[in-house]
């Protein structure tokens, strides 16, 4: 099974090809929410949303959230840990 690949039209960067890593979901009450995380060809990660009310999945704008942001928070997170 290859990658699965999404392109997007951002007003900004233009077209952009993106790599589907993973999914999660999470169901309550009448709701349920997925949330598809794509990265870009440079690095950056894309988060699509999807949430239902009686049925009825309605996307939400995509997410974007750059590479530095997601070293830093990463490299906050080992300091925290190795305290």
């Amino acid at each position: 099974m290859g990658k699965e690949t999404k392109i997007i039209k951002d007003p900004f960067m233009g077209e952009i090809e993106l790599e589907k890593l993973d999914e999660t979901s999470l169901h309550a009450v009448g709701e349920s929410r997925i949330d598809t995380i794509y990265s870009d060809k440079r690095g950056n990660f894309w988060i699509e949303t999807t949430t239902s009310s009686d049925g009825m999945f309605e996307p939400e704008p995509m997410l974007f959230i750059r590479k530095g942001l997601v070293d830093l928070i990463t490299q906050l997170n080992q300091n925290k840990n190795d305290k």
